[in-house]
């Protein structure tokens, strides 16, 4: 980590495309062994090959058209930093600009390393997205991943307690106490809700799922393998529209559950859909370990790297 943010120091995130600091593979001024050397001397030899790697996938990008805007960098930092915020601080920037501080930042130097570090990221993100193929057997794999074996769509109304969710405010409060707090509030509102049904109207009350699955507030369609078997035994239980989970006990918290529907689809049906889906699912790390190799080679890096 702290090498990487090393690395990011050395590439300004305000400077425009035609100024950024890219090493150049024919660089007519140094021969490549004596670069080489330079970088070693200054970086090491691990930072010295992940800078260049870094620089070889910017250059690829760049023949392809694919790097991301510095606006774009820019609103993915913000809502980073947000989101941390919101999570560790309970939305306390002030906090966290304490907290950077004394690890030896402070925000502009912060939001320089690591957005020059998201920079990279992203850049390596498209190519990766960019080079996949999508074929109908991953097509059918993914349907039986979202739909089950009973091939329907099962859609669902969920609140969640997270334990943790006070723990900036009262930082000294053993596990014990902090799970039972939050049995206690998802207690309260699952009364609430064998009563009056009205699960969305809970949530302000409660702690919203965080899950990049959420749809239309605290809806969403139901996926395997996303909010765990206890949450997957939980909604396989529920036969009918309008049935309500009992808490379901997590690591971190509670959860209830209440049906909306469940639907028959068929692969044709949903097939652009899971498409999709694939298409811009985030890429994994042989995809983006792929881009590295091939941006190296296309590069000839590798010259410089001998």
């Amino acid at each position: 980590m702290h090498s990487l943010l090393l690395l990011c120091l050395l590439i300004p995130l305000s400077t425009s495309a035609d100024e950024e600091v890219v090493v150049q593979m024919d660089n007519q001024a140094i021969e490549a062994a004596t670069y080489r050397s330079w970088l070693y001397d200054r970086l090491g030899p691990q930072n010295a090959f992940q800078f260049m790697m870094e620089q070889a996938v910017l250059a690829v990008a760049r023949e392809k058209d694919l790097l991301p805007s510095q606006e774009e960098v820019q609103a993915t930092l913000e809502k980073e930093t947000t989101d941390h915020t919101a999570r560790m601080y309970g939305g306390d920037r002030s906090a966290f600009i304490t907290a950077l501080e004394n690890r030896g930042y402070n925000l502009a130097s912060w939001n320089r390393a690591r957005g020059s570090q998201l920079y990279a990221e992203m850049t390596t993100h498209r190519l990766a997205l960019a080079a996949r193929v999508v074929t109908d057997d991953d097509i059918g794999r993914h349907f039986q991943q979202r739909f089950g074996e009973m091939a329907e769509r099962v859609r669902i109304e969920v609140l969640f307690f997270d334990m943790y969710g006070d723990i900036t405010e009262q930082p000294d409060e053993d596990v014990n106490t902090l799970r039972q707090k939050s049995r206690l509030r998802a207690s309260t509102a699952l009364e609430i809700l064998e009563k009056t049904g009205a699960i969305a109207e809970l949530a302000p009350t409660g702690d919203p799922i965080s899950s990049e699955f959420v749809r239309d507030g605290y809806r969403l369609d139901y996926r395997r393998n996303v909010l765990g078997p206890e949450v997957e035994r939980a909604v396989n239980s529920l036969d009918n529209k309008g049935d309500l989970s009992s808490l379901i006990e997590v690591w971190n918290g509670y959860y209830i559950v209440r049906l909306e529907g469940r639907t028959s689809v068929t692969i044709d049906e949903v097939r652009d859909e899971l498409r999709a889906e694939l298409e811009t699912a985030p890429p994994t790390s042989a995809e983006m370990g792929k881009v590295e190799r091939d941006a190296i080679q296309t590069t000839n890096a590798q010259l410089i790297m001998r």
